[in-house]
């Protein structure tokens, strides 16, 4: 008796339903689920990879280091030192065009125009006496008429 007999349907249409919904094979996604389980525990806690691959259901850490660096492009020791974050490609291989393997042109970087500054004192608020009143601007009147 199968797994999928209680349901009443074949093992090759609950493969593909599931297939359907999720997008991908229940095999393939019970991987990704245990990447990122492992992933998440590399960088939450400071257990041994050894056993977050263990505790992440894989035989032993070789087997574990495999779909971490397919999934997250980093092998474990990677992504915890990196605290999951890869540096770009143009950083790490100095800014040269990796399409091409060339080095790029040297160009000048422009800077904004410098426009005429004007300098603003600031001094701190002083304190009136409590008898004072703050001073008030002499505008003119709104409602009057000229």
């Amino acid at each position: 008796m199968t797994r999928s007999a209680p349901v009443g349907v074949t093992p090759q249409h609950l493969v593909s339903s599931f297939r359907k919904h999720i997008g991908v094979a229940p095999v393939r996604y019970l991987w990704q689920v245990r990447a990122s389980r492992g992933h998440f525990l590399l960088l939450q806690t400071g257990l041994p990879i050894s056993d977050i691959a263990y505790q992440c259901g894989y035989k032993n850490p070789f087997h574990f280091s495999r779909p971490i660096s397919d999934q997250f492009g980093m092998s474990p020791r990677q992504v915890r030192e990196n605290k999951g974050y890869r540096m770009a490609n143009d950083v790490a291989e100095g800014a040269g065009d990796t399409a091409y393997r060339m080095a790029l042109p040297d160009t000048t970087v422009l800077q904004p125009e410098t426009s005429p500054t004007t300098t603003v004192e600031i001094r701190p608020a002083q304190r009136l006496p409590d008898n004072a009143r703050e001073p008030t601007a002499n505008l003119p009147d709104s409602n009057a008429r000229s």
